[in-house]
């Protein structure tokens, strides 16, 4: 089924320069889809104009429902959920509090967040140990977990993440991609944006690359992975 559409979309920031122009691309439920590109290639905006976070123009459908030009809040509410780059940890909140903030409108009309921080824990154990510890003071792979687990308290259908391996060590990177493929194995569909390539491309379904703010190329990852002129120019080889 496909569960996320988006069609044509061109969007500009407050300046007036626009920087994405006509992308397209789907995302289908169970899959993990990758964009690749050079820096400042439309990426993180792609994300940020799905999530609403930037106004754009085009269609953005979601569950087959056009979600363009709705606040994010309420895009949040129709199960996607964005982990920015950076993390957006709240430094001053605890790990629980940072959890519960990610609460969906379910919970104040007889549902329990229970079931849901003890998915959260059982796939980061560290965090359970480490709730009443403020976000701030938490390791960077901790951090890039507990900004995972907040995203997972909302219940997605479509997670979107922005660079989940920025500032990790080599070990770090590995672990969170294999906790995305257990999130994804879940019935979470991802639409991630990676600076590894080989990595994002070793766990993705189906890759976009994105060049000056267009779709220059789509198929498998597989694919990708094996076409000469990527690997030399995304690959390292």
């Amino acid at each position: 089924m496909l569960l996320l559409e988006v069609q044509n979309l061109s969007a500009a920031y407050a300046d007036g320069v626009e920087v994405l122009h006509n992308i397209s691309l789907t995302v289908r439920e169970g899959e993990m889809v990758t964009l690749i590109g050079a820096n400042g290639a439309g990426k993180t905006t792609t994300l940020r104009a799905i999530m609403g976070l930037l106004r754009g123009r085009g269609t953005v459908k979601f569950k087959g429902e056009n979600i363009l030009g709705r606040e994010t809040p309420d895009i949040a509410r129709l199960g996607l959920s964005m982990v920015p780059e950076g993390r957006g940890v709240f430094p001053g909140l605890s790990v629980y509090d940072n959890l519960r903030i990610a609460t969906t409108p379910w919970y104040g009309r007889g549902m329990s967040m229970a079931n849901d921080l003890d998915r959260v824990y059982a796939l980061f154990p560290i965090l359970a140990e480490r709730r009443t510890q403020l976000g701030w003071s938490l390791s960077g792979g901790q951090q890039q977990m507990l900004a995972i687990g907040r995203a997972i308290m909302a219940r997605p259908k479509l997670m979107l993440l922005d660079e989940p391996s920025l500032g990790l060590a080599p070990n770090l990177v590995e672990e969170v991609f294999e906790k995305l493929k257990s999130i994804n194995e879940q019935g979470v569909s991802i639409l991630l944006v990676e600076q590894n390539a080989f990595m994002a491309l070793e766990y993705s379904k189906l890759a976009y690359i994105i060049e000056r703010g267009t779709v220059s190329a789509q198929m498998t990852s597989e694919a990708l992975m094996q076409d000469e002129s990527i690997k030399a120019a995304y690959l390292g080889g």
